[in-house]
Order: structure tokens, then C-alpha cells, then sequence
């Protein structure tokens, strides 16, 4: 496996979020690891990373040397020591009945809870609601929406009961 073919996969945006010093050891550019300098910090602010529990896969390069592996592990332990590139999601909570009035009164509540969302998800917060029907279900509509122009807000529910087939369908997260 060539590392580097997995870059592929992340976007743009997360290159740019790369800090130039990070990717320096001793102010030089890594050398050995230049693989893990890239990946941490992508992995980091990925939206959608995973952490799994068990190794899938070990690789280890094959090094010529063991002062060339010595260098490499050393390069390794500086990045892993690094500040995180992660930091906590803001998020806002939208408290709204769960029962929406048939007509017009019915369909502006519907109409603000959507927008709400939308503006919530396109300016990077993630929405928290009960996770039922009514406002917080158009919210979550709204956050959907926000996706497809590239909001990165996620729709969150905590359901008041155990049963997760009472969450709207719009939930990124119950």
C-alpha cells in the first residue's frame, strides 16, 4: 500500500487547513514520515472519521538501515506529539413542538424551522433536537439540505424514548 493514493480521498479543504510548520521537523521537512505528517492532520479534521478499536492492517516499510528506521520512529513520535488539529463541533439546540397546525400558520413554521437549519448547517454548527417529528424534523430537513451546498453541520437526535423507529428520518445521529 502507497500511502500516498489515499490522499486522494480527502478534500481540498482539509490540504488547506495544513499549518506549513507542522509539517517540519527541526525546521526542515520530514523526511522519513512525511507520510504521517499528512495523514494525522487530515485524519483529524475529517468529517468523517472513524476510529476503529483493532488493527486492520500493520505495515511497515522496509528500511535499509536502522538508523534510518530509528529516524523514521523519531519523526513519528514528534507528530504524534503535535497539538490535535481536532477541536469540538459547536452546536445548537432547537427546541420545537413536535406537532405542526395544518395551513398557512403550519406551513411558516415549517418554512422558518428549515431555514433555521440550513443556515445552521451552511455556517458549520450542528443541530441538536429531540430527534421526533414537527420542528425538529423540518430542522433536520434543513440541515440536509445544507449538505447538498456543502454545509458540514450534522443533524443530531435525542429521542425522549428507547425506540429508535419514533426518530425522523432526516437525523444524521440518534
Amino acid at each position: 500500500g502507497n500511502v500516498w493514493q489515499h490522499l486522494r480521498t480527502f478534500r481540498r479543504s482539509l490540504f488547506d487547513t495544513l499549518r506549513w510548520r507542522d509539517l517540519l521537523h527541526e525546521g526542515v521537512p520530514y523526511s522519513r514520515a512525511i507520510d504521517w505528517a499528512f495523514m494525522i492532520p487530515l485524519a483529524e479534521r475529517s468529517r468523517c472519521s472513524r476510529v476503529l478499536d483493532f488493527p486492520t492492517l500493520l505495515y511497515r516499510a522496509p528500511t535499509k538501515s536502522p538508523r534510518r528506521r530509528a529516524e523514521r520512529e523519531q519523526e513519528i513520535d514528534s507528530l504524534v506529539m503535535q497539538p490535535s488539529y481536532s477541536r469540538p463541533r459547536p452546536s445548537v439546540a432547537i427546541v420545537g413542538n413536535a406537532r405542526i397546525a395544518d395551513g398557512v400558520e403550519g406551513d411558516r413554521v415549517r418554512e422558518i424551522a428549515i431555514q433555521v437549519g440550513r443556515a445552521l448547517a451552511l455556517g458549520g454548527y450542528d443541530v441538536v433536537t429531540g430527534g421526533l417529528g414537527g420542528v425538529m424534523e423540518f430542522a433536520s430537513r434543513g440541515v440536509r439540505l445544507a449538505r447538498l451546498e456543502g454545509g458540514t453541520g450534522i443533524s443530531i437526535g435525542f429521542l425522549p424514548g428507547s425506540k429508535r423507529e419514533d426518530a425522523n428520518p432526516f437525523l444524521d445521529a440518534v
